[in-house]
């Protein structure tokens, strides 16, 4: 069963893993992975509930940051913005994306105009310029009411129109990172397709492993604060082993036969690196494992806490003198 609807490579229809970076069947680029650019993408509304639910569900994989339900009223009432700040390579990503769960998205340019302009520019222009024709006309207190409209009225109709333009998603770190794994994405695309049925699973092995280490990390966990998250030494270093992984299988497919027996065991090794690392790092991040031993003499102690202060708590029984001495009431 998919982990969310229809999140699939445009490429191969293989499903995106959650936070993966790139298809690690073909090696597309994840709608998720941005570069800095001066693009927008604005979607259209999606009136049907379940398009919408769905629409809002795929958004909420790439962009964890997505408020769903702000996003579900703002698909629900007309179209919105979704990203601002993107490039050509990044938007067309998105959009062959959207079109599979048949949303209907286009790229808006942010050098049409200044930012002031585009906030003016809107039918309130329409409603100052009769303002100031019958400013002109008459005059007192109505052409001053007049000439106050003419003011007021582009500024508030462009507060309405802002609604649609501040985007879904904000927060997301452009560049840096990105232009990493474009590189990687496409070297690695270049090289899965031609390797042998058990060269490519060895390497599409490591990149799977690499990227669920690498999604933990980006957690709120003790142990991926430690680890400095996806900014720390550890994120880097797994870097460095899947690109590593990538150039062992591209000399692979150079080499003649006889001489691809060290380049294996090299990728074997760094499959083995990768998962005992996974290991480490899953004993750091999980619950902490007691023997039976331990949990016995901790359960003892305890009992015996709770026991001490019940006898402590627990009121005297009250007692009464006969001829055959105290007896209990």
């Amino acid at each position: 069963m998919k982990t969310a609807p229809n999140n699939n490579c445009a490429a191969c229809d293989a499903e995106f893993r959650e936070g993966a970076p790139f298809c690690t069947d073909c090696g597309k680029l994840s709608p998720a992975v941005l570069s800095e650019g001066d693009l927008a993408i604005e979607i259209d509304d999606v009136p049907a509930e379940r398009f919408r639910s769905e629409a809002v569900s795929l958004l909420k994989a790439w962009f964890p940051q997505l408020d769903a339900i702000r996003a579900a009223e703002r698909l629900k009432s007309g179209r919105a913005t979704l990203i601002v700040g993107i490039d050509e390579a990044s938007a067309d990503r998105i959009l062959q994306a959207l079109e599979a769960i048949k949303v209907r998205g286009r790229v808006k340019s942010l050098k049409e105009k200044p930012a002031w302009l585009r906030w003016i520019w809107n039918p309130g222009l329409a409603v100052s310029a009769v303002s100031l024709a019958l400013a002109a006309l008459f005059g007192g207190w109505f052409a001053l009411l007049m000439v106050i409209l003419a003011v007021g009225a582009p500024a508030a109709v462009g507060l309405l129109k802002d609604r649609g333009v501040e985007p879904l998603v904000s927060g997301v770190r452009l560049g840096g990172q990105s232009e990493h794994w474009v590189r990687i994405a496409e070297e690695y695309s270049r090289v899965i397709s031609q390797l042998s049925p058990q060269d490519s699973e060895a390497l599409r092995t490591l990149v799977q492993t690499v990227f669920r280490l690498q999604r933990r990390l980006r957690s709120e966990s003790l142990a991926s604060v430690a680890a400095g998250f996806d900014r720390g030494d550890l994120y880097q270093r797994l870097s460095d082993a899947l690109s590593s992984g990538v150039e062992l299988s591209r000399r692979v497919l150079a080499e003649q036969e006889e001489n691809k027996g060290p380049l294996r065991e090299e990728i074997a090794r760094l499959n083995e690196l990768a998962g005992r690392t996974a290991e480490w790092f899953r004993g750091l991040d999980g619950p902490v494992i007691k023997s039976a031993s331990i949990l016995e003499a901790e359960l003892s102690g305890i009992s015996e806490s709770i026991d001490r202060i019940v006898r402590e708590v627990r009121p005297l029984p009250e007692v009464r003198l006969t001829n055959k001495g105290k007896v209990p009431l």
